[in-house]
């Protein structure tokens, strides 16, 4: 698999992840939001295993895998935190008494 045809594919599921994840969160649908959230973080350390790989000089496409990190990364650990305190804050919500 090419360097463009990875980042499209994992970018791709990326997307569909965090789709899942808000639709989850504003449906407050939990445990499937924890899923999706587990998926998105698969997903990054998927990225960031790729990236180390390349740096031992095992895996050629580790400079795809850099750009990607470095271009979306923040954003992505952005969006994890931000979907995490939306999640404790609407199970805050459903267990106050």
């Amino acid at each position: 698999m090419n360097n463009g045809r990875w980042i499209s594919k994992e970018l791709n599921h990326l997307s569909d992840y965090m789709n899942n994840l808000q639709a989850d969160l504003n449906a407050g649908n939990l445990e499937s939001a924890k899923t999706n959230l587990g998926f998105i973080q698969g997903i990054v350390k998927g990225m960031v295993k790729r990236e180390s790989q390349s740096l031992r000089g095992v895996d050629k496409m580790g400079a795809s895998a850099k750009f990607v990190y470095k271009k979306f990364g923040p954003l992505i650990l952005m969006l994890m935190k931000e979907a995490s305190r939306g999640a404790g804050q609407e199970i805050g919500r459903k267990t106050r008494i």
